[in-house]
This record gives structure tokens, sequence and C-alpha cells, in this order.
């Protein structure tokens, strides 16, 4: 089986008296046991905090720290970039401390050069925000490397290889691009870690971890789910690790200060005045190509879009760049049809191999339409910040 670095970096799952690290194997057991699944994250650290009390620093204070902490440990930073707010916030974070990153690793659904494969959309965040970004830190870092991987070959090695570490090590939404992203192998393969002289620590840095405000018991709280973690669990070597940006055991204050920015914001909402003239923060239904989340607001389920979130706590924020909203599920069927559609045999092959491993997992067959599939939620206690 897989070895986790850290119980708290990824939570573990629980039933009754049993600990997992795998969802899928917590998934099995509940069912032979008749217990539910329940989830548990970085609890241990969470809980020598003080939730209900807001941080005085602000959170482009607390953003500078997080990066100077990263910079300080770290001999090597390699940031995965998708071209979206939250890494882009990581980013400029970094720039504007005069920290550097050491290589900025980007995925691209085929290959850059090929004007047609614009017609998958997060390719296009890519190709007209992204890399024209990263090619204007070159000139201010010009040791910064710059990597865009084309993951349609490496989907199809995936797949082909159908390892356990497919199903077993995947607690999140299993789809062939999410399972490459950015050029990552789970099959033993590190040829996309850098070689550096000696046992030099590497930090794999994410920032895809958006702080989720809800309400429970009629109060403000913010809420962890493993979904928004990364959606497969990799061994590196002992001297690299995965980091997230804002939600790690070394940056708390900063998650509970994104916490309490967002309800700030929305404990204006008594007023109906309010409504009116926030509209544009708001979804008329849930849509996973732009809803961050739903809450309760004054009796009504309220629907937030990214807007919202990346207006709130990104204080640089440029609304105008091109931003796909990752829509994901369209991507990524855009993504896998490219890639596997070509050839029947491997169509079928990976059909079927959803089917085997996943249909009691989710309760779903294969979709084959985007070749993704998407487990139960689990979601952690609330984490209140008002008494």
């Amino acid at each position: 089986m897989l070895r986790l670095q850290s119980t708290d970096q990824w939570g573990t799952y629980h039933v009754g008296d049993c600990a997992f690290f795998s969802k899928l194997e917590a998934v099995m057991y509940s069912r032979h046991s008749g217990k539910p699944v329940t989830w548990q994250y970085m609890r241990d650290t969470f809980e020598r905090y003080n939730w209900t009390q807001e941080p005085t620093q602000s959170l482009w204070e607390l953003y500078s720290q997080r990066a100077r902490q990263l910079r300080e440990k770290y001999a090597y930073i390699m940031l995965m970039y998708s071209g979206g707010a939250d890494s882009t916030n990581v980013l400029k974070v970094f720039e504007s401390n005069n920290l550097h990153i050491d290589e900025i690793r980007m995925g691209y659904a085929g290959d850059i050069s090929n004007v047609n494969s614009l017609s998958i959309e997060p390719n296009q965040e890519i190709y007209h925000a992204a890399l024209p970004r990263v090619r204007e830190l070159q000139k201010k870092w010009p040791n910064l490397k710059v990597t865009v991987v084309d993951m349609n070959p490496l989907m199809v090695k995936r797949v082909c290889k159908q390892t356990e570490s497919l199903h077993y090590g995947t607690n999140s939404a299993w789809n062939p691009w999410q399972a490459v992203r950015f050029g990552i192998s789970t099959l033993n393969d590190l040829d996309w870690l850098p070689k550096l002289n000696g046992d030099k620590s590497i930090a794999v840095l994410w920032g895809k971890d958006k702080t989720r405000i809800t309400k429970a018991q009629g109060r403000y709280a913010v809420e962890f789910q493993d979904v928004d973690l990364h959606g497969n669990i990799e061994e590196l070597p002992d001297h690299c690790k995965h980091e997230y940006f804002y939600w790690s055991p070394d940056s708390v204050p900063l998650i509970i200060k994104q916490g309490h920015v967002l309800k700030n914001f929305l404990s204006h909402s008594k007023d109906p005045q309010w409504f009116v003239d926030n509209k544009k923060f708001f979804s008329k239904h849930f849509d996973n190509r732009w809803t961050y989340n739903s809450i309760q607001l004054e009796g009504q389920t309220v629907f937030l879009n990214n807007g919202f979130y990346n207006t709130m706590v990104y204080p640089h924020y440029d609304p105008t760049i091109i931003d796909t909203g990752k829509a994901e599920w369209r991507g990524v069927g855009q993504v896998v049809r490219n890639a596997f559609y070509k050839d029947q045999n491997l169509r079928r092959s990976l059909a079927d191999y959803m089917r085997q491993k996943f249909l009691d997992y989710t309760g779903y067959a294969a979709i084959t339409d985007t070749g993704a599939i998407s487990p139960m939620t689990c979601s952690d206690q609330p984490w209140f910040l008002e008494k």
C-alpha cells in the first residue's frame, strides 16, 4: 500500500474504531460493518487555536509571512500553476516580497504549439494568461525554470498501467486528467522532480486549497472537505513534500483570517439591499464551473461564485484576466475524448476499469463521456468563527 507522509496533510477516514488512509478502503469496510465513514483533518493542530478570534494581521501580511516561511524552509520550490486566481495569488505574493520561485510547472492537454488545442477550455487559461505571465517573470528571475507538460500521453500511460494506486490512492473525484495534472506520475516515475546535489529539500507547492465558509447551528464556520485536497496520494522521496500554500499546520492564522474576511462580508446580508448590491457574486444554481460553495443566508440558499471568493480574499485579484472557472467536468470530457476515443480498445479498457474498480465505491458505473467519477464527499467538523 502507499505510504503517507503525514496523517494531518491528507486527513484520515474513520469507521467505528478503525482508521484508514484510503477512502475506498473505508467505504468498503463501512459497507461490511454497517458503520458510517467520517473524516478528520488536522484536528490536533486546529484545536490549539481560537477560531472566534480574528487575527490582527491583514491577509496580505499573512500571505507574505507564509511565502517567507516556505522560502526559508526549502532549497527548491516548484509551483504547480494553472493560471487561476488561487495559484496566481501565490505567485504575486512571492514576487511582491522579492522571493523567487525555482520552477513553475503547468499541465496542458496536447501540444501547446498546436492552435487547435485551444478548443479545450483549460488550455486557454494556460496559453493566454499563465504562460505570458510566467514569461514576464523570467525577466526578473532569469534562473526560473518553466515546464509545460503535455498530459495526454501521461493519461494513456496511467490507465494502461492500472496499478492499485489508481484507486486505493485516490480520495477525491477521479479522472485521468487530474491524476496526471502538471505531469505528475504516481507510477514510481519521479523524473518530473528536479535533480539537486545532495539531499536538499524540495517543495511541490499547490495553491488550490480554497477555504470554505458555511453555516452550522446558525453560526458561521470554516469547513474542510476531502475533495478540496489533492486527488491522489503520491509517494515522494524523503527530501520532497507536497505543500499547500493556504492550508498548512504552519499557517493556521491565515486560514482563520480568510474565514473571518468572508464571514464579515456575508454578515451584512441582513440588509435586503445587500443582495441587490452584490448580485454579481451569486449564481442562480449550483454549477461546477462557477460556484465556490452554497450557504444559507436569511432563509435562502445562496450560491456564491468564484468571483466572490477571489475578490474577498485575494487583495490583488484582477477580474479582467481570462479565467475559465476551471470548467472542470466539461474540460475533462474534452481532454479524455481527445486522448482515448481514437483507440476503441483503450476506450473499452478505460470503461471496464472504471466499472470494476469504482462501481461499489461510488454507486455509479463508468461515465465514459468524461472518464470522471465523483465519490462521496467527506467533511470534517465545523470550526466556528463566532460563539
